[in-house]
């Protein structure tokens, strides 16, 4: 399983959204400040009791998928629409730190990943330890 929070550098691409979005994506854009301050929080490590190691070929990264999830609550999108913006939507793009040519996941890896938190009783914890950074970074309101 590939880690999301490597610390291994990675050759750039034209189709990097480092390259492409750092002028685009204004500062206080809140896609910029998930990413900044939210989006290195989700780790693979958090979801390892989930999976098997060593048996079959590596999941889709949880940590991207439990972002994805985040976002696509965020912009109210169904799976299929999340699917969509993550193909064609420069900013989500930007926030999930995915190359702007990539389609890392069908939108059924989405609900099968909110199928396996609940199987594991880890959604409730995983979401949050998540919605409480994202107030207390001021990124979203407590209602």
């Amino acid at each position: 399983m590939l880690d999301s929070s490597s610390s291994s550098p990675r050759q750039g691409s034209f189709y990097d959204p480092e390259f492409i979005c750092e002028q685009l994506i204004p500062e206080d854009s809140f896609y910029r400040q998930f990413k900044e301050k939210v989006g290195r929080l989700i780790t693979d490590r958090m979801f390892e009791s989930m999976y098997c190691t060593d048996n079959g070929r590596p999941p889709i990264s949880p940590a991207l998928l439990a972002k994805a999830t985040v976002l696509r609550f965020h912009r109210n999108l169904s799976d299929r629409e999340m699917e969509r913006a993550c193909a064609y939507d420069i900013e989500i793009n930007f926030a999930l730190g995915l190359l702007l040519d990539a389609r890392p996941f069908d939108h059924s890896s989405l609900g099968d990943f909110r199928k396996r938190l609940l199987e594991h009783a880890q959604e409730k914890a995983v979401f949050d330890k998540l919605l409480s950074k994202l107030v207390k970074v001021g990124l979203i309101g407590r209602n």
